[in-house]
């Protein structure tokens, strides 16, 4: 039987700041004939990248891409509260990051939702759509 999913959302790395610095790097790299390969090469990583969040009967389901095809599960019995916070390149960066006890998946400046773990530890996953999710997840926890 499959798994009701209860909110999902996909998103891809489109943060202009990257995507211009990542073109001044190809203009600079030909300019200077050491040629476009790495640039492209990074480009094209960069827009395979997908962050999959789902929220399913048991918990909170995330996935990067395009590499990691499993989601890193966190069930709803380890979530303490739920909280929307700004995320961004200067409150800690883009992609997925450990450190310091936090984990977190974000693609793009804005809001998203922290997870206030048992454990002590949150989790944060950036969203577009960060109060419908915060929503979802308050009302399972």
């Amino acid at each position: 039987m499959a798994e009701t999913i209860l909110f999902e959302e996909k998103q891809h790395m489109r943060e202009p700041l990257i995507w211009a610095s990542l073109l001044v790097i190809g203009v600079i790299s030909l300019l200077t004939g050491i040629g476009v390969v790495v640039p492209i090469a990074i480009a094209v990583v960069l827009y395979s990248v997908q962050l999959t969040t789902e929220v399913r009967e048991d918990g909170v389901y995330v996935r990067f891409g395009p590499f990691p095809r499993s989601y890193h599960k966190i069930l709803f019995s380890e979530i303490e509260k739920c909280d929307i916070e700004k995320v961004g390149m200067m409150t800690g960066g883009l992609g997925v990051r450990w450190s310091s006890g936090v984990s977190a998946y974000t693609t793009n400046r804005g809001e998203g939702v922290k997870l206030s773990l048992k454990s002590g530890n949150p989790v944060i996953i950036g969203s577009r759509s960060a109060e419908q999710l915060s929503s979802v997840i308050e009302e399972e926890i």
